[in-house]
């Protein structure tokens, strides 16, 4: 009976020691995991270079758009290379149309485009409309169709056409402002 007591502890150390092992050999090998635990997909760039300055763009289906104080004429979507490859933009009458829709929801598609020649937009679906800095606009009419958020800095002015109301919010606690931009709505 002593002896098999003596096997167990024996057999309990060896076990003991070689899990105290494996920990410290994984604790000390760990590599912490950099950003936010959502997985990467690769995002791809298309530009495209439309040589006649357009003036009106119509997006149809669910994007976000970043205006840029790019040369006119400058379009860069991103997104997956899958999605990319169907997206193809039409001119037509300084009008440029591109249709966005597609099958996968969870993608996620960005529209960089100049602002420089730009008057008017038209978002039908949901999305975004943004700039990061001041663009470079008189005036910009923007129809929307659909949920979307709209956060552009102009010195120039904004009108919008809607179906529904709208809600204008003046200002933000992250965005220091010298003097007030008027915002103009029909």
């Amino acid at each position: 009976m002593e002896m098999i007591q003596k096997f167990y502890q024996t057999i309990n150390r060896v076990i003991t020691s070689g899990l105290i092992f494996i920990s410290v050999f994984l604790f000390f090998s760990f590599k912490p995991h950099k950003g936010n635990g959502i997985l990467k997909v690769p995002v791809t760039r298309k530009e495209f270079k439309i040589e006649n300055a357009f003036q009106s763009i119509r997006l149809e289906g669910d994007i976000s758009v970043m205006l840029t104080n790019d040369p006119a004429g400058t379009v860069i979507i991103e997104g997956k290379e899958k999605e990319l490859n169907k997206i193809i933009p039409v001119f037509d009458n300084k009008k440029l149309i591109i249709d966005v829709n597609r099958k996968h929801l969870f993608t996620k598609l960005t529209l960089y485009l100049s602002a420089i020649t730009l008057q008017a937009i038209e978002l039908n679906g949901d999305g975004t409309i943004s700039s990061i800095d001041f663009i470079r606009s008189h005036h910009l009419h923007i129809f929307l169709n659909g949920t979307i958020r709209v956060r552009v800095k102009t010195m120039g002015q904004l009108s919008f056409d809607t179906p529904d109301d709208i809600e204008l919010l003046r200002g933000s606690p992250f965005v220091k402002k010298k003097k007030e931009i008027p915002v103009l709505y029909q």
